[in-house]
Order: C-alpha cells, then structure tokens, then sequence
C-alpha cells in the first residue's frame, strides 16, 4: 500500500469518525432536553404537495419551490411522485418510454432507464457529506491515485459541489449510481440503477439531466 493511498484511508476514518462525534453530541444534547430523535430510520423527505409535475411549452418540468429545486424531465419521459413512508417520505420518479420492471413489487427495473430524486432533511449526513467533498476538494490528488477513484467522485451540478458514489454493480442488476448534493444542510439526492441492458445509453442519460438540474 503506498504512502498516499495510507494517508487517504487515514483521512477518510478521520471524516467518518467527525461524523460520529457529531452525531453522538447532537443526539446527547436532544436527549438532554427530554427530545427523543430517530436518527437515520425516520429522516424527512418532502411532502406530496412540496413537488409540482407540470407540463409547459417547454417541455416537462419537476419543481420543489420550497427547496429551491427545478429540473427538466428527459422529452418522452414520465414522471410521477412515490410515497417511500409517511406524510414527509414523498420522492419523483423520472421513467423512460421503454421502461419494464422485474415484477410488480419492486422498483428493479430491468430494462429502460429511470431517475430518482429527493430531498433529504438528515444533519448527520449532511455533515458526512460535506465533510467528503471538502477533503477530496483540499486534497484531489489522493482522490486520482486511491484505487475507490472509480467508486467515488467530485463533480458540480448547478454549479454546486457534489459526490457521486457507486454503491453496488454486478452482472444481474446493474450498476446503482447516486449523486448528492449537500445544500442549505439537506441533500439533494438524484440517484439511477444503470441495468446491464441499456448500461450505456442511461448513463448518458443521466449526465444530461445532471447538467440541466437547477438548485437554487
């Protein structure tokens, strides 16, 4: 192991072990004051009524005006608002034509190409995030040479920094992408299931959308 992958690992535990700390005193300091806080099982999304799909001359739009969020959805594609869980588990949905999922109880897609967006209310994350971004930022060259170099990411969407990460890939279910922008202390979160099928065709997909978010 080189000396800079060395020191690379050592910062990534440094950040992860920061978010910790802060987690644990926050939650301290609520628990404190007789507050009992779920943290990372029940954080907020948004609410039904806080997205708008609609349709203009332009195109197809989604909007969150509350949180400053304004995309254009892909010409042909659909969108529509899921419930994850509760008044405040409200995510959108952008689905291509061609779309097919594995069954009628999963989002799996399995072939098609689809887009998922949120709004993540999670300070402990948040913190996490941005952590992530600032070291990577301060230090670009351990990024480059780190083996993780095709796992991890530093890349701007509405001219914010943002991290995008693989979280998973194999030859069934493709290649899971999110990419997070910590913002305002929420994330916003765009995330795809690149499938083996039409692997390259969504990644293109994806990147053209990234270009045309707008986080106010």
């Amino acid at each position: 192991m080189n000396k800079k992958f060395t020191i690379l690992i050592i910062l990534i535990l440094l950040i992860i072990t920061g978010g910790v700390f802060w987690w644990w005193e926050s939650r301290k300091e609520k628990e404190d004051k007789g507050e009992i806080v779920e943290y990372h099982l029940n954080y907020p999304l948004s609410k039904e009524e806080d997205f708008a799909i609609e349709d203009t001359p332009e195109g197809k739009i989604v909007k969150n005006e509350k949180e400053g969020l304004f995309i254009e959805v892909p010409e042909g594609w659909n969108a529509r608002k899921t419930n994850l869980g509760g008044e405040n588990g409200w995510i959108v949905e952008l689905l291509s034509p061609d779309v097919k999922f594995r069954s009628d109880y999963t989002f799996l897609p399995e072939e098609g190409c689809g887009i998922e967006i949120s709004i993540k209310h999670d300070k402990d994350e948040y913190e996490i995030k941005k952590n992530y971004i600032r070291a990577f930022q301060e230090y670009p060259e351990l990024l480059k040479e780190a083996p993780v170099e095709e796992e991890i990411e530093l890349l701007e969407v509405s001219g914010h920094p943002a991290l995008k990460e693989v979280f998973f890939e194999n030859e069934e279910l493709g290649k899971s992408i999110m990419v997070t922008v910590p913002m305002n202390e929420k994330l916003y979160i765009f995330g795809t299931l690149l499938v083996p099928k039409d692997k390259e065709r969504c990644f293109q997909e994806f990147n053209n959308f990234l270009k045309k978010v707008s986080i106010e």
